[in-house]
């Protein structure tokens, strides 16, 4: 229990801390308890430790923010998260429906897309979510 104390005290000690700003030592104790900290004993040889911290890894979500970030910064229009989610969910049922309705005069009334138009449609989407999304 001790032992599983010391652990969870010298990780928390680790994450809140950059790995390159101190050194950590271990060392055991008369009982056979292990000990970890910042300073070694001065009564005990203890062992200095490496560590070595790993950044934390970007989500696919951050990743998207910050490509779109660059992109604003570089004057490239860019779209939104829900934009782009749009985008994407439009172009999978393009691309897998049979049979597409839309409303290509504007006056409120869906038709039917041709094979052709459909098509046609479904790579315009795929340009826009180059273009603005990725």
């Amino acid at each position: 229990m001790r032992t599983q104390l010391a652990v969870l005290v010298f990780a928390a000690l680790v994450a809140a801390t950059p790995a390159s700003a101190e050194k950590y030592y271990k060392w055991q104790d008369a009982n056979g308890t292990w000990h970890y900290g910042t300073k070694p004993p001065k009564d005990q040889q203890a062992e200095a430790l490496t560590v070595r911290a790993k950044a934390a890894s970007e989500t696919e979500e951050e990743a998207a923010e910050r490509l779109r970030k660059e992109k604003a910064r570089n004057g490239v229009p860019v779209a939104t998260a829900e934009q782009c989610a749009k985008l994407r969910e439009n172009l999978k049922v393009l691309d897998t429906a049979v049979s597409v309705r839309a409303d290509r005069d504007g006056d409120g009334e869906p038709e039917e897309l041709s094979m052709e138009e459909q098509r046609a449609e479904a790579e315009r989407t795929r340009k826009q979510i180059e273009r603005f999304c990725d």
